[in-house]
């Protein structure tokens, strides 16, 4: 089980996460799922953002990210 997991996440007790991994607030981790490394992860909900004054919403259900630790620095990037 990775070494640093938010208090309010949920993570299934049969997950495996490699040790580099970091959950944060309010994950779910469901039952069987793997987690390496450089993490594909799926994502459900929205983020509304403002810009400028102007709220934009960003539906997160609809691409796959990739997850990876550079330098230290967690980076999210829209893969598919």
């Amino acid at each position: 089980m990775a070494g640093n997991i938010h208090p309010t996440a949920l993570v299934a007790p049969d997950a495996e996460l490699d040790p580099s991994v970091e959950v944060g607030a309010y994950a779910v981790i469901g039952p069987g799922v793997q987690v390496g490394a450089n993490a594909l992860v799926t994502c459900q909900g929205k983020i509304v953002a403002s810009y400028n004054g102007e709220l934009q919403e960003f539906n997160l259900s609809a691409r796959t990210y990739v997850v990876e630790n550079s330098t230290g620095e967690w980076l999210v990037c829209g893969a598919q």
